[in-house]
């Protein structure tokens, strides 16, 4: 048992050592979009186009080095800033999978085949950009929880005049009477 302890404290030890610098490197620029690029001047740098800014986000995927822990920090403060859902969804799906960090490990991994990490990038980039392409004409801010709904993520009115379940799940003939929109960040 103490020994199973012992494996289980350095495993999480390992993982948490592993995953640290990724998200502070993800933190880290996460604030520098926040402190250095204004709203309008990271509008000024996107392309207005769905293809083009599809294109911008898969590119920045594959050269910023960021893990899954890194990429939603920065991709929360590009959506807040007002970066298009599309530019910002697709570094999302990206990043993770195709930076250089990760295409190098692969070529090494797999005998310093060529094949695999093209494979790698095309299964990646494709969905990718088809999910971009598809989020085109949301808000971003559709995407990322407000400071208030953070705090009051389930806060409403009980005062009412008409007689229901609280449970929020189902409405009194079982069918859902108030679904929730989905958020991602």
């Amino acid at each position: 048992m103490i020994e199973e302890i012992r494996l289980f404290s350095a495993v999480v030890t390992a993982i948490v050592l592993e995953a640290a610098p990724f998200l502070l490197v993800g933190s880290l620029i996460s604030a520098i979009f926040e402190v250095y690029f204004s709203q309008d001047k990271l509008k000024q740098y996107c392309p207005t186009g769905a293809i083009p800014g599809v294109l911008l986000g898969l590119v920045a995927g594959m050269a910023i080095p960021t893990c899954e822990c890194g990429v939603v920090p920065i991709t929360r403060r590009l959506l807040k800033k007002g970066v298009p859902a599309h530019i910002g969804i697709t570094y999302m799906l990206s990043a993770p999978v195709i930076n250089p960090v990760v295409l190098i490990s692969t070529y090494i991994a797999f005998n310093s085949s060529p094949s695999m990490v093209l494979g790698r990038v095309v299964l990646v980039a494709v969905p990718a950009i088809f999910i971009g392409i598809t989020v085109s004409r949301l808000d971003p801010q559709l995407l990322v929880r407000s400071e208030k709904d953070k705090h009051n993520s389930h806060h409403h009115d009980h005062n009412h005049e008409h007689e229901h379940c609280h449970d929020h799940c189902c409405d009194h003939h079982g069918t859902d009477s108030n679904p929730k929109p989905v958020q991602v960040l």
